[in-house]
């Protein structure tokens, strides 16, 4: 059985790693400060891929989260 301070180190050291899928804020702020209604229109235009969830009973969590990578290639392909 884990005690609690051995629980509470395992997050301390999940939270010090860069996560890998952002939510809409995160993304939001990761792409320079865009608005998260502007995110929401590049994932409805199909520019960028929502990652989905799946949940316990069968449907995807209703959180909105993204790939980190899919925005660096984003951002690659503004530059070009």
């Amino acid at each position: 059985m884990n005690s609690g301070s051995e629980g509470r180190t395992v997050a301390r050291q999940a939270s010090a790693l860069s996560p890998r899928l952002l939510d809409l804020d995160a993304a939001a702020a990761y792409l320079g400060g865009l608005s998260t209604w502007t995110v929401r229109d590049l994932i409805a235009n199909g520019t960028l891929r929502r990652v989905r969830v799946p949940g316990t009973n069968g449907e995807d969590l209703r959180r909105v989260l993204l790939d980190r990578q899919d925005l660096d290639e984003l951002i690659n392909r503004w530059k070009a």
